[in-house]
């Protein structure tokens, strides 16, 4: 119904709100005949509009402290599984670590141990290797004697006069030398 403004002046009041970009029924624009109506009209859609976009506020609100919690949750979750996931692999290293290092001293052992016999054995063979050449080397000697029939006091003889026939020609020597100097 028009809005009557007096000296012969109608304004349709669905036409002005339409103007101010608000929608409004056909129905009910024609139910609206005063200024007050029209107003009343208006700040009840604005209240309609205000509880319609505070409750999606609230909606968004709601969800995006819902969304931080499941994040942080991810995140501690994330987190611990991580640790949990560390621990592992450290006490792992430290088992296989330990492991390897009770290996390795176990056959640097018996490879000492391999050694010091391989030791011993070589030892056991130069000494009876020393032994039959003490022997063989003694049976050269006797033999050598028996072979000459050369006693032990023939061959200090020979060396007693050789050592005196070697004094005689040093000292001889030593004359002539002497000789020759004055």
């Amino acid at each position: 119904m028009p809005l009557n403004l007096g000296v012969d002046y109608y304004v349709d009041i669905g036409t002005i709100l339409k103007e101010f970009g608000i929608g409004i029924e056909e129905q009910i624009s024609q139910n609206i005949t005063t200024v007050q109506e029209a107003a009343d009209y208006i700040e009840k859609l604005i209240e309609k509009k205000t509880t319609a976009a505070n409750e999606v506020l609230e909606e968004l609100v709601e969800k995006t402290n819902t969304t931080k919690t499941n994040i942080t949750e991810n995140l501690v979750e994330s987190k611990d599984t991580i640790t949990t996931n560390t621990n592992d692999v450290i006490k792992d290293l430290v088992e296989k670590t330990n492991t390897t290092a009770t290996d390795l001293t176990e056959k640097l052992v018996e490879k000492k141990d391999a050694a010091t016999t391989m030791a011993t054995d070589v030892i056991e063979k130069l000494v009876e290797t020393k032994d039959a050449a003490a022997t063989t080397t003694s049976d050269v000697i006797e033999n050598f004697v028996d072979n000459t029939n050369t006693t032990k006091n023939d061959l200090i003889e020979k060396l007693v006069e050789k050592k005196d026939a070697t004094t005689t020609y040093v000292n001889e020597k030593i004359d002539e030398k002497k000789d020759t100097m004055t």
